[in-house]
């Protein structure tokens, strides 16, 4: 997550001294080790009844060292290449906190990394805070003259973030700054949001123990993220800044993305957006749309659908899957552009035969955005509406309890 000035999802008011204080690249970074800072890496793991709540926090406590090792792509990196050498190596102090309030799936992913703890929920920022002062207690920081700083570090930490602004708002008073280790991968490579994944194998884990990796079929272990976050922060600390650190996306995702067809472009930079397998989407960016197929339920090409209504202008085309449903979408810059449409298409007579049958999928209920920015404002706007009256009714039935 990138620092702005005004977040969406979260509000910062009453801790406006702590989200200022991020720790935004190298530089930053360096003076923090310098300090002797301690870095608190959390992952919060939402719950299935209430999204807004943690069904249970990783938690992974370390020192970066004093001086960064100078890798060069020539020699073997001196660096460890698994998640056990490095927690071991660098010292880090691992725990995996459960609440006994909040039930969690049974097929939840094996612990692997440091303490398991199980606490009532309401103790969650107190017993965070006390594992954090007596690691300091244990390594000697908690002294005048060590470093008062103390960094939150996640991945990717929006999140975090959340839960701190609405539930655990006393860690915005004990942690000094935060920093994002996605941000910091961002900036060390040319890939704009990278996952954990990738970033870990770009860092060179994954090749001794494929464990290491993060696990993609939704069974998370908070601790074990943690721990991964971590490993990818001491190695972009190790790293030489001038060097670009090889992200490679992930194939995984790149075929997910095919298989959606999200706005596939023509080769003209005039031709409208053209989608494979499903209707142009959201509804809200192509309210104005009309499905259309042949009388003589011929199979549609995207193509020939640009090339034959290319006269109306369209936004996007879309094509359903042509073995089951043997028809397409037209979507329209306006309402009455769509009218328009359907009274020139309907009942018309096509090239190679028969009749092309057009209809209106347009949804009056549904309000258009004029781009997917203003979509996304109003969404976030939405999100946060519902998130405040959940809050206001948890104020009630708590006031309601003291009673």
């Amino acid at each position: 997550m990138k620092h702005v000035d005004k977040p969406r999802g979260f509000k910062i008011r009453h801790w406006r001294q702590l989200f200022d204080a991020c720790i935004s690249n190298r530089d930053a970074l360096t003076a923090a080790v310098a300090e002797n800072a301690t870095f608190v890496v959390l992952d919060a793991e939402p719950w299935a009844q209430d999204n807004t709540k943690a069904a249970e926090i990783g938690m992974s406590i370390l020192q970066m060292p004093d001086t960064p090792i100078t890798l060069c792509d020539d020699t073997p990196s001196p660096l460890p290449e698994t998640l056990s050498e490095f927690s071991e190596s660098c010292r880090v102090e691992s725990h995996r906190i459960l609440f006994s309030d909040r039930t969690r799936s049974a097929r939840r992913k094996a612990h692997r990394f440091g303490i398991e703890h199980e606490i009532p929920s309401l103790d969650a920022a107190k017993f965070i805070t006390s594992l954090v002062d007596t690691y300091r207690q244990k390594h000697k920081l908690d002294s005048v003259a060590s470093s008062q700083q103390i960094v939150f570090v996640g991945f990717d930490v929006r999140y975090e973030f959340q839960l701190l602004s609405t539930i655990y708002t006393t860690l915005t008073n004990y942690f000094t700054s935060w920093l994002d280790v996605q941000e910091l991968a961002r900036l060390s490579s040319n890939v704009y949001k990278p996952g954990l994944s990738e970033t870990l194998k770009a860092c060179g884990f994954g090749r001794q123990a494929l464990t290491d990796l993060h696990s993609l079929n939704g069974r998370h272990n908070s601790t074990t993220d943690t721990v991964r976050a971590a490993a990818i922060l001491h190695h972009l600390f190790a790293r030489d800044g001038n060097h670009l650190l090889r992200i490679a996306t992930s194939d995984r995702n790149a075929k997910r993305l095919a298989k959606k067809r999200v706005g596939l472009c023509g080769a003209n930079s005039t031709d409208p957006r053209v989608w494979i397998g499903a209707r142009p989407k959201p509804k809200e960016l192509y309210p104005y749309t009309a499905r259309v197929k042949r009388s003589t339920g011929d199979i549609l090409v995207s193509r020939a659908l640009v090339k034959i209504f290319a006269e109306h202008e369209p936004v996007a085309i879309g094509i359903a899957k042509q073995n089951t449903n043997r028809y397409g979408w037209v979507c329209l810059p306006s309402l009455s552009a769509l009218h328009h449409f359907l009274e020139s298409v309907n009942g018309s007579v096509h090239p190679e035969g028969g009749t092309w049958i057009a209809v209106s999928d347009y949804d009056p209920q549904i309000i258009p955005a004029k781009d997917g920015r203003e979509l996304k404002d109003r969404l976030h706007a939405k999100a946060d509406e519902k998130r405040e009256q959940r809050r206001l009714k948890r104020l009630a039935s708590e006031t309601t309890l003291f009673f």
